[in-house]
């Protein structure tokens, strides 16, 4: 039932070809099933470290991997009999996105968390009550997407960076992802085009691209490489990610 658990978090480079902001985790079999169509659909994602702080409100790609977690199977027959054999699950492929809305660690006393990041202490104790966790790290993932057909890609232990051309078939799929503004801001959504998470108002037009991107098109976006080892687009002389800028690296 670990299958689930990856002991490196460093994001990896997707091999031959550009990297795009987009991390993705890859899942053993069929946990992938247990994230997209379980009845109570699993919403945690059990790890051994907590996710990035960069990461925390982000979208995160779920690859479905080849190897086949048999006691994993067996668990989730219990809380759901629908789930299908083994050839019937999808594998070396992406099969949907999430926000990683944020995390919380399980303190070896009952009922008492130890650290949460993002949430609220209800919601960690909620999280940590769910049949899916496992610890010690759960991950809350919301807003749900699953993608209309697998899209095949090599998968990497911990996070990885998807390659361009799969993150943006992906934002095609992508509809519009309204957040509950802070006090006194605006809701927030992605970008299709630069993939940037921008307030509301920065998108003129229903097609959930940003205004620097409607109203820019003849300056094109010039794909570059971070230090870090992402690559990423920019209209500007930007030399650093996304990422790196808000960690102030």
């Amino acid at each position: 039932m670990q299958g689930t658990l990856f002991a490196d978090p460093s994001p990896a480079p997707a091999a031959n070809a550009p990297a795009s902001p987009l991390l993705a985790l890859t899942l053993w079999l069929p946990w992938p099933w247990a994230m997209t169509r379980a009845q109570p659909l699993k919403t945690v994602e059990n790890r051994t470290w907590p996710p990035p702080s960069r990461l925390v409100g982000k979208r995160l790609a779920l690859h479905a991997g080849k190897h086949w977690d048999a006691a994993g199977y067996d668990f989730i027959r219990r809380l759901d009999p629908r789930c299908p054999a083994r050839s019937a699950h999808p594998s070396a492929a992406i099969v949907a996105v999430v926000t990683v809305r944020g995390a919380v660690r399980q303190s070896d006393e009952p009922d008492v968390n130890r650290e949460v990041i993002g949430l609220g202490m209800s919601e960690g104790t909620a999280l940590c009550r769910s049949p899916w966790f496992f610890g010690p790290w759960g991950w809350l993932c919301t807003d749900l997407l699953v993608l209309p057909h697998p899209i095949p890609c090599l998968g990497h232990q911990g996070l990885w960076h998807v390659p361009n051309d799969i993150a943006a078939e992906i934002a095609t799929h992508e509809a519009p992802i309204w957040r509950a503004p802070p006090p006194g801001g605006n809701p927030v959504k992605t970008c299709r085009v630069c993939l940037e998470r921008r307030g509301a108002k920065r998108f003129p037009t229903a097609a959930n691209v940003c205004d620097e991107c409607v109203s820019a098109p003849a300056r094109g976006v010039v794909e570059r490489r971070c230090s870090c080892g992402a690559s990423f687009r920019t209209r500007s002389g930007a030399t650093r990610c996304a990422g790196c800028k808000r960690a102030r690296v």
